[in-house]
């Protein structure tokens, strides 16, 4: 069963270590930071690190500048280190547990980008902190996370076309046919680091390039926003269906991601997968948002509501990066480049008038389009 190591100064995520044991898809241990030994990471999946480490007297003891972790960051740094000192069949994961995000990320912006801080601070993730009747989402990140961990293959393949194929393997894409063939082109397209980084890192450069580069941003995995676009359905209605109508759901099923970190950041759907299954459930026809709900209406036996525009309904992004529940017409939109945006992503788009008031956003709009929001 694969591990979850959670190093803190004290007892206070000794509810979440049982609550993530009693869902029974991994274990889980609490240690203080003067406890940690190398099998406690030899054997783990997963180590979260508490950011506030303040109840660590032994530490503030030392004279040694060099030796005084002054908070969790530099436990992790060290703890990878050491989890890279020796071989395993499968890599340590990294993680920051805080209550502090903007502690944290200061001088930047908190911005609920947790995939920019791991990446700046060179880990797989960073968890905010939850109440314990909030704590469901959490358990459900960190298990599925320790469990993409475990199931890294040991070894990389040296020929060209083997990892490609452990890649569409942990992805959940079949190996034969004219869809999976698309799949496996829109993967490639995004520079998967399946080579040399994922040999030297056991499998974690694939995991935090899903975590860090794929999951957060449109790419060949599409989030509710933009697969309601897509249907050029209004987007909350299109979530209330999705929980509601059970038929919607089987019929978005082909083209529903079931690979691994599948539920990290919810439900992703293949962008290929659904414009192979809306080329046939219109007869070719899928262009056309008035045959499109036509017949998602007879699938599903509910009138949906359509968005507004219906035609290229477009998703916007906010100051905080994101997605807008409203979609907004080609007229109100403007692209925008972000600094951490990958270029293979769809376009980033805010709206016209954000981009009028919010200084922010203003400064990444294209050149091409910055006369319209003079």
């Amino acid at each position: 069963m694969p591990k979850i190591l959670i190093i803190d100064d004290g007892e206070e995520q000794s509810a979440l270590v049982q609550h993530i044991a009693s869902a029974g898809l991994v274990s889980a241990e609490l240690l203080h930071p003067n406890d940690v030994a190398l099998d406690d990471l030899r054997s783990a999946d997963l180590v979260l690190v508490d950011y506030g480490l303040d109840n660590w007297p032994e530490r503030d003891a030392l004279d040694q500048l060099s030796l005084r972790s002054p908070d969790g960051l530099a436990v992790a740094a060290v703890i990878r280190r050491q989890a890279q000192g020796y071989e395993k069949d499968s890599p340590t994961a990294i993680a920051m547990l805080t209550g502090q995000l903007d502690r944290l990320a200061s001088p930047l912006p908190a911005e609920h980008r947790e995939h920019m801080l791991a990446h700046m601070n060179n880990l797989e993730w960073v968890f905010r902190k939850a109440k314990q009747e909030e704590e469901s989402e959490l358990i459900t990140q960190v298990s599925e996370l320790a469990i993409a961990v475990s199931r890294l293959p040991p070894r990389w393949g040296a020929e060209v076309a083997e990892p490609m194929n452990q890649l569409a393997a942990l992805l959940n894409i079949d190996a034969e046919g004219l869809v999976s063939e698309k799949l496996l082109e829109d993967v490639e397209s995004c520079n998967p680091p399946i080579h040399e980084l994922s040999e030297w890192s056991h499998g974690l450069a694939v995991l935090r390039w899903l975590l860090h580069k794929i999951l957060p941003y449109p790419c060949f995995l599409w989030d509710t926003h933009y697969l309601a676009a897509r249907l050029s359905l209004d987007h909350k209605a299109f979530v209330s269906a999705l929980r509601t109508n059970s038929k919607l759901n089987d019929l978005l099923g082909s083209a529903k991601y079931e690979g691994i970190l599948a539920d990290f950041l919810r439900t992703r759907w293949w962008r290929s997968r659904v414009e192979f299954l809306l080329w046939e459930l219109t007869n070719g026809q899928s262009t056309d948002p008035r045959v499109l709900h036509k017949e998602i209406k007879q699938r599903i036996g509910a009138d949906l509501t359509a968005s507004e525009p219906l035609i290229n309904p477009i998703v916007c992004i906010n100051t905080d990066y994101q997605a807008l529940d409203k979609s907004y017409s080609l007229q109100e939109s403007v692209r925008i480049r972000p600094d951490d945006w990958p270029p293979y992503a769809d376009q980033p788009w805010t709206t016209t008038e954000l981009a009028k008031s919010e200084p922010k956003l203003k400064s990444l709009v294209l050149l091409e389009d910055r006369a319209r929001v003079k």
